[in-house]
């Protein structure tokens, strides 16, 4: 918002700006007539944004949700990239249906809030093409979940996790 700063009428005071300062990411040159900016955002410091991340983080792709809840067989994930769960408790997937042409390759999965989504990797329930692969653990229980669909290997292969 444009403001203006004035000195005062009478009395023995000059009036005016003397001095202005920021705090990261802000910056001033200070003095009467400063330049103010703003540092860029970096991995570990808040700044600006540039127009090429803004349009990258604006397409990242299509969030949706799923109130699944107890074991779901071939999890059907449709178009969207992003999965939140948002059932009062998290889900048991036996499988995740085989992407279609144009649906995203590469699904990251989030459980609902202090829940978490239990994977049964090599479940008889769910078809071959549809199970799970990579589990570095025994329990398979994970918080949040980011899965690569590999046509040629016909399974969701982990890429990353939380617990």
């Amino acid at each position: 918002m444009p403001f203006s700063v004035t000195g005062g009428s009478g009395g023995g005071g000059g009036g005016g700006v003397s001095g202005v300062t920021g705090s990261a990411p802000i910056a001033s040159s200070g003095g009467a007539n400063p330049d103010i900016s703003i540092a860029a955002a970096n991995a570990t410091d808040p700044g600006s944004m540039s127009a090429a991340h803004f349009n990258k983080l604006s397409n990242l792709g299509s969030v949706g949700s799923s109130s699944a809840t107890g074991t779901v067989n071939n999890f059907d994930p449709g178009t969207a990239q992003i999965i939140e769960f948002t059932g009062a408790t998290g889900p048991t997937l036996t499988g995740m249906l085989a992407p279609d042409t144009g649906d995203p390759q590469v699904l990251f999965l989030i459980g609902p809030p202090g829940q978490t989504i239990t994977f049964n990797e090599q479940d008889a329930a769910s078809a071959a093409a549809n199970r799970f692969e990579n589990f570095p653990f025994s329990n398979n229980i994970v918080s949040t979940a980011i899965y690569a669909y590999a046509p040629t290997r016909q399974r969701w292969v982990l890429m990353h996790y939380t617990v």
